[in-house]
């Protein structure tokens, strides 16, 4: 029985080794017919996007121009498998330093006349065969300028507990806005690119561009820097002492309670800035009503560094007499 289980144990072996090296072969020609498959030529359109380079610095376009260029292509598949996997042209760049005039105002690039320009972004592996457009127009006016101030497009949430501390700035404020005379005029600000924050628990400054479309519009600054001060705020409270307004001549006038609590919200760092000299708490005689002795209470000067701020009580009694 024992030299049955061994020989049964021995074509085991060699079946399985059998089958190993049948799975090795058929790997191996399936790589080689892969590599095969590879090195015949293909024909394929890439899309890129356009980047236009030396437009006429003294004009404004006023035509929008086309956002991406078809470049229609025969290459080997090594080639194609790497621009699938790895993506390496994003862009191509288009020279316009050489535009031919069609009409007033009114000028033409051929594409055809990019073709040594192109070649030389998307690598020497490719044939163009063709170009889509195969024409870009270009709509000139005369360049003008304006200056706007800054509208920044930011949406922006708070962790908890944290409030800004100051006003969110903008550097700088004002930009000038280059461009034709017709689209400058009617143009009221200038808008960057639209940014979330979310949760934010310290001071943010980032840096955003502005809105660009391809009508030839320009700005005197790439970019703008923003700045959203933010810090952690607590609640505190002060005691304050009520300042008596518009008693009569001749009168005076006693107020229950005299010192009053103001509460408020401010950032941890601005605690230690706060004294009672920066509040101002008034009980104005005029505004009490005729049989009662109580007089509203408001708040008529307030820190700059403060907010949710309110008078504890929020009235108080009086007794008027003459001197």
């Amino acid at each position: 029985m024992n030299e049955n289980k061994k020989k049964s144990a021995g074509r085991y072996i060699i079946l399985n080794k059998n089958v190993y090296a049948f799975l090795v072969c058929i790997a191996i020609a399936s790589f080689c017919w892969f590599l095969i498959v590879l090195s015949r030529p293909y024909d394929g359109t890439l899309r890129f996007k356009i980047n236009y380079t030396n437009l006429p610095a003294s004009k404004a376009l006023i035509n929008q121009l086309p956002d991406t260029i078809d470049i229609s292509i025969s290459t080997d598949g090594y080639t194609l498998l790497k621009n699938s996997i790895f993506g390496r042209h994003q862009s191509i760049n288009i020279n316009c330093e050489r535009l031919t005039a069609v009409a007033d105002s009114i000028y033409a690039l051929s594409s055809a006349s990019q073709l040594a320009n192109i070649n030389r972004q998307i690598g020497k592996n490719y044939t163009i065969n063709k170009l889509l457009p195969d024409t870009f127009f270009f709509n000139f006016s005369t360049k003008s300028k304006k200056r706007v101030p800054v509208k920044i497009n930011i949406s922006y949430s708070l962790d908890n507990q944290y409030q800004l501390s100051d006003s969110i700035t903008v550097s700088p404020a004002f930009v000038d806005v280059f461009g034709a005379a017709d689209f400058i005029k009617n143009t009221e600000h200038a808008s960057t690119q639209y940014l979330v924050l979310n949760n934010i628990n310290k001071t943010v400054t980032v840096k955003l561009p502005f809105v660009i479309d391809n009508r030839g519009v320009g700005y005197s600054a790439d970019s703008v820097t923003i700045t959203i001060p933010v810090d952690k705020f607590t609640e505190e409270e002060m005691d304050v002492t009520v300042s008596p307004m518009s008693i009569p001549d001749g009168y005076s006038i006693r107020i229950f309670p005299e010192i009053v609590k103001v509460k408020y919200k401010v950032a941890v760092s601005n605690i230690d800035k706060i004294v009672p000299d920066l509040f101002t708490v008034t009980a104005d005689y005029n505004t009490s009503t005729e049989n009662s002795n109580k007089i509203k209470l408001e708040l008529t000067k307030v820190p700059a560094i403060v907010n949710s701020v309110k008078v504890i009580p929020d009235k108080v009694e009086f007794i008027i007499r003459k001197k």
